[in-house]
Order: structure tokens, then C-alpha cells, then sequence
């Protein structure tokens, strides 16, 4: 069977499209995230060329003052201009078919009227650049369809809406999974799987040694205008902030978790 119109091609497979949604999620630590749904979605897109001027006064007349020229995308279901497909269309137009996709599929509702696509595309453009309808020409218009893969996600009792560009791999929706909070053992292996790395030691050791010292400064501070309150006391909280007790206390404490963890 064959398409109304051309169709980008399917560069990623949909095994490939849910591993790499798996690895994004990872990424936000969502090591499990559940796929509740998966659809094949084609949607049209017009391709055109714009012309549009802008004008001056000048000795008691508009005169053309600038012309501008170039290719364009619109999004012909949801009415919108999307500067950033034009490239992905245009470049991939000459690998476009009418066969119909061999998994099951939908297509988007073209909202845009073929009697009424010049006009309603010359608005469009208007109203992008921001100049007079009447200085906006619009020429050679194509109709394409580009595949998306749209996928359901739940994590944690949350659904998310993510879409990938077929043609090129890109997801949409991403920006809206926000990470998972490790929990305080996941927290604690990974900070001993770190401290394997004879680096890493250096790392933290610098980190331990520069806190430590701004610690110490403050607890000097307060104990000095504490000293003659408290002539009795005993304990020298001072003491507790010196570097190498800190260090000190610290891999006492990593001793302690790793044993509560592994032995």
C-alpha cells in the first residue's frame, strides 16, 4: 500500500528507539522505567520557500529598504513553524517513499487545507518574522510526512511523554523526567566503589583538608568568644575541627558502612 505523501526514512529501529530511551532514563537514575505504550506516529510537514521585505520611508514613499529569503518547515497539524525540521526535511527528502510502514501506524490530521495552505502558510510567516502579511510571498510548498516514535513512561507512579525523531534519533520530553533521589546506600557504594581509585583518595583528601580547615576557623572563632563564658568546660570542640582527626574519623566511618554493607 502507499502513503498520500512522501515519508522520511525510518533510520532507527524501534528496538534501538526503547534501548536508547532506556539509557536517557538511566541517565536521570530511572534504572527501570516501565514502557506503558508505544505508537508510530506520522505527521505532516510543509516544506516552502519565503520571500518577505521590509520597507523605509523615503522622499514621501515606501521604498524596499531589505529582501530576505530562505526554506521553511511548518508543522501542518499542530499550525506551527518549526525552523529547526527544515534541515532534517530537507536533507532527507531524496530518501523519502510512499510505501506504508510495515508496523502499525497513525497519522497526524493535516489541519491545513490544500485551498487554503498559501494563505495560511503566509500568515504563518508574517507573523514569525514579524513583518506585514502583504510584504510575505510564499512559493513552492511540499507536503512530507516524518515519523516519530511516541512512548508512555512511568517511573515511581509518574507518566512521561517522550518523542523520537525516527529520521534522526532526537527525543523530545526529556527535559520535563526530573532525576530520582539516590537513596543513602546507593549514595554510600558508589562513594566506596570511588575510594577503590587511588585518585579519587587525593580528591577527597583535598576536599577533607580545605572543609576541615573552614570548619576550624569557625569553631576557633566561637570558641574564643565562648572562652570566658565557659571557663569549666572540659571539652575543646577545637579539637574535633583539626584536619587529621577529621580524616581520621571519616575512614572510621567508611570502615564501619563498608562492614555494615559487605561483611
Amino acid at each position: 500500500m502507499y502513503l498520500g505523501s512522501p515519508l522520511l526514512p525510518m533510520n532507527v529501529s524501534l528496538q534501538k528507539a526503547t534501548q536508547d530511551l532506556k539509557e536517557a532514563f538511566a541517565k536521570k537514575y530511572w534504572n527501570e522505567p516501565e514502557i506503558v505504550n508505544e505508537t508510530l506516529l506520522l505527521v505532516p510537514y510543509l516544506l516552502f520557500n519565503y520571500h518577505y521585505y521590509v520597507e523605509k520611508q523615503e522622499e514621501g514613499s515606501q521604498k524596499i529598504k531589505k529582501a530576505f529569503n530562505g526554506i521553511l518547515a511548518i508543522d501542518a497539524h499542530a499550525i506551527k513553524i518549526e525552523e529547526h525540521m527544515t534541515d532534517l526535511i530537507k536533507y532527507n527528502w531524496k530518501k523519502s517513499d510512499q510505501n506504508t510502514p510495515k508496523k502499525e501506524f497513525d497519522e497526524k490530521w493535516n489541519n491545513i487545507d490544500k485551498k487554503e495552505q498559501y494563505e495560511i502558510v503566509k500568515l504563518k510567516t508574517a507573523e514569525y518574522f514579524d513583518v506585514p502579511k502583504q510584504n510575505v510571498l510564499i512559493t513552492s510548498i511540499r507536503k512530507v510526512l516524518v515519523p516519530f516514535f511516541v512512548f508512555k513512561v512511568t517511573c515511581n507512579e509518574t507518566e512521561y511523554k517522550v518523542k523520537m525523531n525516527v529520521v534522526d534519533g532526537t527525543f523530545y520530553g526529556l527535559e520535563g523526567v526530573l532525576p530520582r533521589e539516590k537513596g543513602t546506600l546507593e549514595l554510600t557504594k558508589e562513594t566506596l566503589n570511588e575510594l577503590k581509585k587511588p585518585s579519587k583518595w587525593v580528591e577527597y583528601s583535598k576536599e577533607i583538608i580545605f572543609g576541615a580547615a573552614n570548619v576550624g576557623k569557625k569553631v576557633a572563632s566561637v570558641e574564643k568568644e565562648k572562652s570566658f563564658k565557659e571557663k569549666g568546660t572540659k571539652t575543646n570542640l577545637a579539637f574535633f575541627a583539626r584536619p587529621e582527626i577529621l580524616i581520621i574519623i571519616m575512614l572510621l566511618a567508611l570502615l564501619l558502612i563498608y562492614l555494615a554493607l559487605f561483611v
